[in-house]
């Protein structure tokens, strides 16, 4: 090379910096898209899960529905079991059935004493 065709000191120092600067610049633009194509991964597999959780809740919906009653089927059973027993009657029943235990055990605790004491008279 002559003389001409050298580049000046300040030049070249100046070049330096710039490329420098360029460097540091596609190293931060290349992190930061590696960055949005790993955040665009995550999103992707979030994608598929969500799908995937949505697929099974469809599935258990068409199963809900498939074997839930249908609004006839509900009548039916009604007209079915039209005497069912209300909660005033089922309180009558169990008050009843309370008495009816209650005497009885009166009763038995009565025969027991009677035949404790014949025990002991005729011992």
């Amino acid at each position: 090379m002559t003389d001409d065709e050298r580049v000046p000191a300040p030049v070249d120092a100046a070049l330096a910096r710039i490329e420098g600067m360029l460097g540091k610049g596609f190293a931060d633009l290349e992190g930061k898209v590696n960055l949005v194509l790993q955040r665009a991964d995550q999103t992707d597999e979030r994608f598929k899960e969500q799908a995937r959780i949505l697929t099974d809740y469809d599935s258990r919906l068409r199963t809900v529905e498939s074997t839930m009653a249908t609004q006839e089927c509900v009548r039916e059973l009604d007209a079915r079991f039209d005497g069912t027993v209300t909660k005033e009657e089922m309180a009558q029943r169990q008050s009843r059935t309370r008495w009816l235990v209650g005497l009885m055990v009166s009763v038995a605790a009565i025969a027991a004493s009677v035949a404790i004491g014949l025990i002991n008279v005729l011992l």
